[in-house]
């Protein structure tokens, strides 16, 4: 009787195990990010960032232009949040973009998007969807879109993002980490003209978006976190250009 009792629980043991071991081969197979710890840590704590980017933009027909790229967030209340980037060069410094978020039970929507539309930011029209889920599993598509007018000209994106798993890098800033990778297929239609193009997002847990990428016909863009300034740091390069803010 006991030899029984001892060969159950060897079967018992052995047929955990060899559960455990499918089960961990299924999630290597079919990884899913945690947005909320790859996500930037002001939607926890509340304190508004300012960073410092490097940008390089590559086109097949002239030279390299090399910018910065200004981006800060803030939490407007429990469950608002404002990111807002301007790009400085040599001697000026321009609108990119903005966006309000919502965070949710299930991930963040955005709220409200804007560009540049010259003398001030332009409001687009947005696909109001779910933009970052908080448990994103690989492959899942997450669709994202807006459209505009600027100078008369019909302006529209549409993009499919989905996470692509991890990758581990070693980072100067941060060591190495456990990267969560996005890649974003985009199609921009600017009047009758359409134009196709890849971006890949790095994402670093505890930080956010480390780097951003985009590989398109004719050109291509680097972006990648430099440093994270004080807010007076920030305040001082913004203040060397006459710009309205968000």
């Amino acid at each position: 009787m006991k030899k029984l009792v001892f060969l159950s629980v060897i079967l018992s043991v052995v047929s955990c195990e060899s559960s455990s071991q499918k089960n961990s081969e299924e999630d290597e197979k079919n990884p899913i990010a945690n947005y909320k710890e790859y996500f930037s840590p002001t939607a926890i704590d509340g304190k508004s960032r300012f960073y410092l980017f490097d940008e390089t933009t590559v086109y097949d027909d002239r030279d390299a232009i090399n910018s910065k790229a200004l981006r800060s967030i803030r939490k407007e209340n429990d469950s608002t949040l404002i990111a807002v980037e301007y790009t400085q060069y040599a001697d000026t410094i321009v609108r990119t973009d903005s966006t309000v978020m919502v965070m949710r039970e299930n991930g963040i929507y955005n709220k409200a998007s804007f560009i540049n539309g010259g003398e001030d930011w332009l409001e687009l029209n947005l696909n109001h969807a779910l933009a970052i889920p908080w448990k994103w599993k690989r492959d899942r598509v997450v669709n994202f879109g807006w459209s505009a007018t600027r100078d008369s000209i019909e302006m529209q994106l549409k993009s499919k993002r989905t996470f692509a798993g991890f990758n581990e890098k070693k980072l100067e800033q941060f060591g190495k980490v456990k990267l969560a990778i996005r890649e974003d297929d985009q199609l921009r239609i600017t009047g009758k003209k359409e134009a196709t193009s890849r971006a890949i997002l790095w994402d670093v847990p505890g930080f956010g978006l480390y780097r951003y990428e985009i590989i398109a016909d004719g050109y291509s863009y680097v972006m990648e976190f430099e440093k994270e300034l004080s807010e007076s740091e920030y305040n001082e390069l913004m203040g060397r250009y006459n710009t309205k803010r968000m």
